[in-house]
């Protein structure tokens, strides 16, 4: 079989890139980012699909159709397979002998579904397999490859069918010998015959022993019962009594705290009831003086008192302000009058007199000028004293009229309150009639504060009524604790504890502890019975009948024992044979291995080794057994190509299939370049080789050659 076409219509880098591919070698030259290997991964994605991550990576970069096809061409016809990317949806079309057959459907790599299920049954009729881990680790050698070992899932195909697998074989052996016993299961394995048998046994035995005990446990229940009935009748008379007993001390200390308030509130009524009744003597005592002594007096304005002293006030006022009247009157008397300018004519007697004098002397002239002087200066003294006089007299008669006026208005507020003090006044003495007055209030506010106190207590009636329902009370409470201490003495010691209700609590306590005790009990007594009702209803297998089961058990035991001996033996005897048959493949292959390799050094190397996990070693340069590790870097790419073509050779079997290279020869000198290309032209006989490139020298050990880039 070989790779006649390869169409891809977008994939990474490449975009609508077509190549044809005749039989034998065809070498791919293009220089680096070219997309060689991108080649590479597209042909594995049209034949095996990518996973979700790979599917992203691999996106076209310049968008556009994301697919690609590839033609498989053999001596029976032609197989295209197209696969669009996206969805995963492929169409297999197989061409034999003019006619042509096409399936279609997904086939996603990371789903499950019939569709994918029926591609992989095609690609495996088709070239053997249906994975791209297997197609990696056998058909495509990738540059600098250093992988020398066979993967575990090609060594399995490399020993043959899967059932010659030795893991395989032993496993399905295992299967066989694990529907008898344990001793060899793999982890998570189910129970098998010899075991279950055993188990079996086990659980008879157990059911005897439970047999045996089944009874003992219904007598220990039964006993257990009756202790718990006997144990909770004796709580229960207990509990009856102290139960009477808190019911008396419950009334013994009701009817002990009832008399001992009663006894208090009874004197405090009484005491309430005597003041009150002295309040009502006192309210009775002050209104019959004030009716007596001030009648009518209950409706004196609340001015009276100070209308007496304004009274009492103006009346004092009227009497200085006639005084002052009579005063001013006098004094204008004095001050005034029809000769008080006679007294100009004195200056004139003194001229006169002057004048005779003068006469008399005969020096009239200097008396007439001295007594015109004299007279002169008296006539002005007596000109500005009678002015004064003037103002004076008529400064009195100013006063006089403003005093005049204030006794009128004194006298008119002193009339205007004498008529409104009239009707309660007994006299006319203002100071008397106030000192009356104030006794009368001091009576009046005795009157008040004793309606107060009347008005804030309780009426007489309700208190009296009171006082003799709580004195029967007492009388009825003294009576019941006389009834309660004559039924039960006892009782008595508890009015003489200094707190009873303590002893009450004390008693109380106990009577809860002891209820939650039975409560126990009879819950306990409950299962006990459920148990013994559960026993009871329990069908209990026949003791003999179960030591009969018992025997035939280990008889069969004994028998599968001797069957797991017999598959032990078989399964040690089939792994060495598988072993033995593994070996004789590993050698072939190894056989192959060393001759390519020994080609591909020019002998250098004679031999190659596979271990039992197909891991080579070297005979060559003088040396046996050889690592990988401790050879060239080109050497270890000749034995990486040398290990992938024998193995493919291998798998393939009559079928042979196409290799593709990329760039296998990067560390090769022109001497290995040389001697891989001469075996890549002798096995190109046989076999399909594709080889990409970046070093055009390569191109001398090609026949058909073709240009990527």
């Amino acid at each position: 079989m070989r790779i006649g076409r390869v169409h891809i219509e977008g994939f990474g880098c490449l975009r609508d890139r077509a190549f044809e591919f005749g039989k034998g070698l065809t070498l791919i030259v293009g220089p680096n980012e070219a997309g060689k290997t991108t080649f590479v991964r597209a042909i594995g994605a049209i034949l095996f699909g990518q996973q979700a991550e790979a599917r992203r990576a691999n996106t076209p970069w310049d968008g556009g159709a994301y697919a690609g096809s590839i033609e498989l061409v053999d001596d029976d016809g032609i197989v295209c397979i197209r696969r669009e990317f996206e969805k995963e949806d492929v169409e297999l079309t197989e061409t034999a002998d003019g006619l042509s057959t096409t399936w279609r459907g997904t086939a996603n790599p990371g789903g499950r579904g019939a569709d994918l299920d029926a591609y992989r049954e095609r690609l495996r009729r088709l070239i053997g397999f249906d994975n791209e881990a297997l197609f990696l680790s056998t058909l495509c050698v990738q540059q600098l490859g250093v992988e020398t070992e066979i993967d575990q899932d090609v060594r399995k195909r490399l020993t043959g069918p899967s059932e010659a697998d030795a893991e395989q074989i032993k496993n399905r052996l295992g299967d066989r010998y694990e529907g008898v016993s344990n001793d060899r299961l793999r982890k998570g394995a189910k129970p098998r015959q010899l075991q279950l048998v055993e188990q079996e046994i086990a659980e008879a035995k157990a059911q005897l022993e439970a047999t045996r005990g089944f009874f003992d446990e219904v007598r220990g229940l039964r006993e257990q019962e009756g202790e718990l009935t006997e144990r909770l009748k004796a709580l229960e008379t207990e509990q009856a009594n102290d139960r009477r007993v808190f019911a008396d001390i419950d009334a013994l200390v009701e009817a002990h705290e009832q008399q001992t308030h009663l006894a208090r509130d009874v004197p405090e009524l009484d005491r309430e009831r005597e003041r009150l009744r002295a309040h009502a003597d006192e309210e009775k005592r002050l209104s019959a003086d004030i009716a007596e002594h001030y009648p009518g007096w209950e409706s004196v304005p609340d001015g009276y008192g100070s209308t007496l002293l304004e009274l009492a006030r103006r009346r004092h006022d009227v009497a200085r302000a006639r005084d002052e009247v009579e005063r001013l009157e006098r004094e204008a008397r004095g001050s005034g009058g029809g000769g008080r300018w006679a007294w100009l004519l004195v200056p004139v007697v003194v001229l006169a007199a002057a004048y005779v004098v003068g006469q008399q002397l005969g020096q009239l002239l200097p008396f007439i000028i001295g007594g015109g002087a004299a007279a002169a200066a008296l006539f002005v003294v007596l000109v500005v004293v009678q002015i004064a006089r003037t103002r004076r007299h008529a400064r009195h008669a100013r006063e006089l009229a403003v005093a005049a006026e204030r006794y009128e208005e004194n006298q008119t507020t002193l009339k205007a309150l004498s008529s409104q003090l009239q009707p309660f006044m007994t006299s006319d003495d203002p100071d008397a009639e106030q000192k009356r007055y104030d006794q009368y209030r001091q009576l009046a506010e005795q009157l008040g504060r004793v309606r107060s106190a009347l008005e804030s207590s309780r009426d007489l009636s309700d208190i009296e009524r009171e006082y003799h329902d709580k004195n029967a009370a007492l009388g009825r409470a003294e009576q019941k604790l006389k009834e309660l201490t004559d039924a039960n003495p006892a009782l008595k010691r508890y009015l003489d504890e200094a707190d009873p209700l303590r002893e009450r609590e004390r008693l109380r306590g106990e009577i809860d502890t002891r209820a939650r005790t039975i409560d126990e009990i009879t819950t306990q007594r409950t299962q006990v019975a459920a148990d013994l009702r559960a026993l009871t209803r329990r069908q209990v297998t026949n003791e003999s009948a179960l030591n009969d089961e018992i025997t035939a058990l280990e008889q069969q035991r004994d028998a599968l024992e001797r069957r797991r001996a017999g598959l032990g033996l078989a399964i040690d005897v089939l792994a060495e044979t598988i072993t033995e048959y593994q070996a004789v493949h590993r050698d072939s292959l190894a056989e192959a291995i060393g001759e390519l390799f020994a080609r591909l050094t020019g002998g250098r190397y004679e031999r190659v080794r596979l271990d039992e996990r197909f891991a080579p070693s070297l005979d060559g340069c003088g040396r046996q057994g050889l690592d990988v590790q401790q050879i060239s870097q080109g050497a270890r790419d000749q034995l990486y190509l040398a290990v992938r073509v024998a193995v493919a050779q291998e798998l393939s079997g009559q079928v042979r299939l196409p290799f593709v290279l990329d760039d296998p020869f990067a560390t090769f000198d022109d001497a290995r370049l040389a001697a891989a290309y001469e075996v890549l032209q002798e096995l190109a006989r046989e076999h399909q080789f594709i080889v990409l490139t970046h070093n055009p020298r390569e191109r001398q050990h090609a026949g058909q050659c073709l240009e990527l880039g």
